[in-house]
């Protein structure tokens, strides 16, 4: 595993890259290193965007990342669905109006 966490910031950071610490975060579980091992791994989020809260998860292998075009990400609770990043950042207004 691997976390961070602030219990200072109002808010979520706008990404968090994997092993590296938002500013004004910090990690409080470090037992997973790196992605070099075979088979699925969780990315879990307990956030909040204006005042709203927000959770998600998504299952993906290291095949899976590998496989992905400039721009894609890895989606969906399976992890089964690639999408454009820029597609996948566009607001969900019945999850963000707040």
């Amino acid at each position: 595993m691997w976390a961070v966490s602030s219990n200072l910031s109002p808010g979520s950071p706008g990404e968090v890259e994997l092993f590296s610490t938002p500013s004004g975060w910090h990690v409080y579980e470090s037992t997973l290193r790196d992605l070099s091992r075979p088979g699925k791994y969780v990315a879990n989020l307990d956030g909040a965007v204006k005042g709203s809260s927000l959770e998600g998860r998504v299952v993906f292998t290291v095949e899976k990342l590998q496989a992905l075009n400039a721009g894609e990400v890895v989606t969906g609770i399976s992890g089964d669905k690639i999408m454009d990043r820029s597609e996948f950042m566009k607001a969900d207004a019945k999850r963000c109006d707040a």
